[in-house]
């Protein structure tokens, strides 16, 4: 009685931990810390769902890196490139996007119409700075499938303008241009100390969470906003995350009204070490509605925010960038495990790719899909052999599972001993075969021993 009765309060338990962990509509995650970005909406995973796919200026895992192709943009890309559809292609041996303002750059998603060749391209960035192109000097391309693929550029620098040029002209349906992914969202955050306020007639105490909770309304009656005490000092707002990451942009978005209590604020950044990765001092007194700081990435693992005014008020605050996994690990949150051809190698952190390829039996994004039956290999891409029986194989090794009749070995690529026929040569040939020999395909004597006749011998003669 006891044990039913402890049975049932757990599984009241069991479901009452479940039901916590379903997200408000919108967000995912297992801290529901993941903004939905599908056109539809998502999936408690993140996936799309209804088939649906990244809304316009997202794509890449769950959709949660910011697409750059379209923003801020002085020249465009053709728009074939840009409208998200994968069936509308072009011919291209270069193309050129260049932006208003300069951003850290680190990788490109590339989609063409059919498999091909991305290795030997070059990638020229325009140094904001000096307004000069630089090579790039160690590009990475991954082969995510047979159409995408991912290109990579190990810089610390900013960039005005990237060039891609391919060896030969290639028919591409889409690019997207990373600007990372919003990594603020619902982090640990702090502030010297909290106001509140009747708003809507409701007493809310606006703190430090309200400028990671995606929303960016700058209308203060709204709450979402954050809003320090009116004290005779400086104010400071900061943000902790749970792991440390390459951060290459902060977006700061200011309230309405009373904008200028951003005026000459001061951002800085600091590693997992506790040392000053990144500063920036604003010295502009014009009132913005948002500001936008671009570098190349660094290591980030707290952000502070500190005010020249008595109050500090943030309505939302987001920082871009990607998380930095201890090897082999990717992913959000550093839980999946690389799966290279090579076992040294290092994959991208943001999809998993390997430079070397998938592991024997494995392909597609992440090198997480297994091989179908009849394909074996690095990225899957070897047949079996059509010797194997249905042409199905180890998608490791490529040995057969079994033989077609009259072959044998791990290839099945030899024939059967003379005395032995059928599936994987198991069968032996009757006895009263001559000399034991036949067909090792059917097991028909090739003759029959005297006094026999029929196909395996089997009759006698009267």
């Amino acid at each position: 009685m006891i044990s039913n009765l402890m049975l049932f309060l757990f599984t009241v338990l069991f479901q009452l931990v479940i039901a916590t962990t379903d997200c408000d509509p919108g967000w995912f995650g297992s801290k529901c810390q993941y903004k939905c970005h599908c056109v539809n909406t998502c999936d408690q995973q993140g996936g799309c769902v209804d088939g649906s796919s990244c809304a316009p200026g997202w794509f890449g895992p769950l959709c949660q890196y910011q697409d750059l192709a379209t923003l801020n943009t002085s020249s465009t890309l053709p728009p074939d490139l840009t409208d998200g559809d994968s069936s509308t292609c072009i011919e291209v041996q270069t193309f050129t996007k260049t932006w208003d303002i300069p951003y850290g750059f680190t990788w490109i998603r590339i989609i063409t119409k059919q498999k091909a060749s991305l290795q030997g391209l070059v990638l020229n960035l325009k140094n904001a700075s000096t307004d000069s192109a630089t090579r790039c000097a160690d590009v990475t391309v991954i082969n995510v499938t047979n159409t995408i693929y991912d290109v990579l550029c190990d810089t610390r620098s900013v960039t005005k303008q990237v060039e891609i040029v391919f060896l030969s002209q290639i028919s591409i349906c889409s690019v997207h241009f990373s600007g990372g992914r919003n990594v603020a969202l619902k982090e640990k955050t702090w502030q010297t100390n909290d106001y509140s306020e009747i708003i809507n007639g409701i007493n809310t105490t606006l703190d430090a969470s309200r400028a990671v909770d995606g929303n960016t309304n700058a209308n203060f009656t709204y709450a979402s906003c954050t809003h320090t005490k009116d004290d005779d000092k400086k104010e400071t707002w900061s943000v902790m995350f749970s792991n440390e990451h390459n951060v290459n942009r902060y977006i700061l978005y200011n309230r309405e009204p009373h904008s200028d209590r951003l005026h000459k604020f001061t951002l800085i950044s600091y590693s997992q070490r506790g040392t000053e990765s990144f500063s920036y001092a604003d010295k502009d007194m014009t009132d913005k509605p948002f500001y936008t700081i671009t570098t190349g990435p660094f290591p980030v693992a707290k952000v502070n925010i500190t005010s020249s005014t008595k109050i500090l008020t943030l309505c939302e605050v987001e920082i871009y960038g990607d998380i930095i996994c201890n090897e082999p690990n990717y992913g959000l949150e550093c839980t999946k495990t690389c799966n290279c051809n090579d076992p040294t190698e290092t994959c991208f952190v943001a999809t998993g790719g390997c430079q070397s390829g998938c592991a024997a039996g494995y392909q597609g994004v992440g090198c997480s899909q297994s091989c179908d039956k009849t394909h074996y290999g690095s990225n899957c891409i070897n047949d079996c052999s059509k010797n194997c029986t249905n042409a199905e194989c180890n998608s490791t090794s490529g040995d057969c599972f079994s033989c077609n009749p009259g072959l044998q070995g791990r290839l099945c690529d030899k024939a059967c001993n003379a005395t032995y026929y059928g599936q994987d040569c198991s069968k032996r040939c009757s006895t009263n075969c001559t000399d034991l020999l036949c067909n090792n395909v059917n097991g028909f004597c090739i003759s029959c021993i005297n006094g026999t006749h029929g196909d395996l011998c089997e009759k006698v003669k009267l």
